[in-house]
C-alpha cells in the first residue's frame, strides 16, 4: 500500500504547470493480472510550449503519438517531454505495476493545468468482479470509490467510467477499487442455458414429427462453431492461453513488445509461442513500421 500511496502522488503529474489548457483529457487503465496498461489522450488548444509528463519509474512499452503520428519518446529522469504545435493532440501508453497492490487498484491524479472535460475508464481483469458488488441501480454501493458515472461490461470484463467537467489547476482525483479476481460461473451458466435451448428444440421437433431442414442446418452449424472454439481452447498450453487472454483483453490485437512486457516471456520464447499459434491459425502477425502487431483470429 505504501508503494501505491507514493506513486499516487506523482501519477499523471505534468511538470510544466502553468502554460496549458486541455480541452479533452481521456485516461484509460486496463488491468491485466498484476499490471496495468495505461492509455492517455490529450487535446490542447493554441499552445506551442513543451509539455512535460512524469511517468512511473517502472514504465515499460512506452509508445508516443503527436497529432496521430508516432514519435520517438524523449525521456529525462522519467519525465516525458513533447514539443507541442498549435491545436496539438497527444496520445501515449505504457505498462506499469505501480497501481496494483495485491488485489487493490489505487490511482491518484493531480492536475497541473485546467481541463475542460476529463474522462477516466478503468477495466477490470477478464472474469474479475468487485469484492463487494454494486447493487442494481445503485452505483454508490460496492467496493469502488468514488461513485462511477457509469458501470458497464463488454461481455468479458467490468468497465467503470468517471466524467468531470471544468476542472481547475491543482484539482485532485483518486480512484480506489477492491477486486475479486476469482472468475465467476457466468460461462458455465451460459453454456448450460444454450445446451438447454438445443435440447428443448430437439424435443419439440421429435414430438411434432415435422422435420424442419432449415432449423436443423442452423443447429449443426452452431455445433460445429462451438466444437471448433472448444477444441482451440482445449489444446492451448498454459503460456499460449496467457497470450490469448491478453489479446482478448486488448480487444483482439496488441503490439508484440507489449505482450512481452505483460507476460514476462523472453523475446525468443514469445517469438516461438507466436509462431506456433500462427501455424495453428489461432493468431496472425503484421509488420507495421518498426512494430509487430499480433491479432487474434475470429
Amino acid at each position: 500500500m505504501k508503494k501505491l500511496l507514493l506513486f499516487g502522488l506523482i501519477l499523471l503529474l505534468a511538470a510544466n504547470a502553468t502554460a496549458f489548457e486541455v480541452n479533452n483529457y481521456d485516461a484509460s487503465f486496463n488491468i491485466v493480472k498484476e499490471k496495468v496498461v495505461v492509455n492517455i489522450d490529450l487535446d490542447f488548444d493554441k499552445t506551442t510550449d513543451v509539455f512535460k509528463f512524469e511517468l512511473p519509474k517502472d514504465n515499460t512499452a512506452l509508445s508516443v503519438y503527436l497529432d496521430d503520428k508516432q514519435i520517438s519518446p524523449l525521456l529525462e529522469n522519467n519525465i516525458l517531454k513533447i514539443q507541442l504545435n498549435e491545436n496539438s493532440k497527444i496520445s501515449f501508453n505504457y505498462v506499469t505495476e505501480e497501481l496494483i497492490e495485491k488485489t487493490n487498484f489505487l490511482m491518484n491524479m493531480k492536475l497541473n493545468f485546467d481541463v475542460d472535460n476529463l474522462k477516466i475508464k478503468v477495466i477490470l481483469p477478464e472474469g474479475a468482479s468487485l469484492k463487494k458488488p454494486i447493487k442494481q441501480g445503485d452505483l454508490t454501493s460496492g467496493s469502488i470509490f468514488p461513485k462511477p458515472t457509469k458501470a458497464t461490461t463488454d461481455g468479458r470484463s467490468l468497465v467503470f467510467y468517471w466524467n468531470k467537467l471544468n476542472l481547475k489547476q491543482d484539482a485532485e482525483i483518486s480512484i480506489f477499487t477492491q477486486i475479486d479476481s476469482k472468475k465467476g460461473n457466468l460461462g458455465w451458466i451460459l453454456a448450460l442455458v444454450f445446451a438447454g435451448i438445443i435440447v428443448i428444440g430437439l424435443l419439440v421437433y421429435i414430438v411434432k414429427k415435422k422435420p424442419i431442414i432449415k432449423n436443423k442446418v442452423i443447429i449443426k452449424k452452431e455445433e460445429v462453431i462451438i466444437e471448433k472454439e472448444y477444441n482451440m481452447e482445449k489444446h492451448l498450453k498454459e503460456d499460449e492461453e496467457q497470450i490469448i487472454t491478453i489479446l482478448k483483453n486488448k480487444e483482439g490485437s496488441c503490439e508484440q513488445g507489449t505482450l512481452r512486457v505483460i507476460t514476462g516471456f523472453s523475446k525468443a520464447s514469445l517469438s516461438r509461442l507466436l509462431s506456433e499459434l500462427e501455424a495453428r491459425n489461432v493468431i496472425h502477425k503484421e509488420k507495421r513500421g518498426k512494430k509487430n502487431l499480433v491479432f487474434l483470429k475470429k
